[in-house]
């Protein structure tokens, strides 16, 4: 026994499950369960005699109108009408003539480049800072090598000046 639909599948949540798994009564779940195939794949409203399958229902029926209308919006070929994704068409985008190889091509381009710039950079960085850490003359001793400062502020290694 075969019967038609309207779809041949409808997406079906996790959480339409978890709804169906918290009613006491199986014949309550078997309710809400019949009613989200039944809505999910001919769009039919159902009629729930239990009241907490039909507090079930309340939360569950909007998730499968929004996935209804996704599948109609697919059905059609694209995005809806003022989806940005709609916009995307071939007024806005032509497609380009491919060259042929044989005839080679056929743009001749006369553009000419007549910007000159004269960029000139006048930064000047002067830097007057003194680093009060610094020792005039280092105790530092190397096989009698002293290095200290001369009166230009360069390190210098004593016996090298001379």
């Amino acid at each position: 026994m075969t019967l038609e639909h309207d779809r041949k599948s409808f997406l079906f949540y996790g959480s339409y499950l978890d709804a169906v798994d918290k009613l006491k009564s199986g014949d309550d779940k078997l309710e809400l369960f019949y009613a989200i195939a039944r809505y999910g794949l001919d769009q039919k409203k159902p009629k729930l005699d239990s009241e907490l399958a039909a507090m079930a229902w309340v939360f569950i029926e909007p998730l499968l109108d929004a996935n209804y209308q996704n599948y109609i919006n697919g059905s059609k070929g694209g995005a809806p009408v003022g989806n940005k994704n709609a916009k995307k068409t071939t007024k806005n985008n032509p497609k380009q003539p491919k060259n042929n190889p044989k005839q080679g091509n056929v743009n001749e381009n006369d553009n000419v480049n007549d910007n000159v710039k004269d960029n000139v950079n006048a930064n000047v960085n002067a830097n007057d800072n003194v680093n009060v850490n610094e020792k005039e003359e280092s105790s530092f001793s190397d096989e009698g090598w002293i290095p200290y400062k001369d009166e230009n502020g360069n390190w210098v290694v004593a016996g090298e000046e001379g």
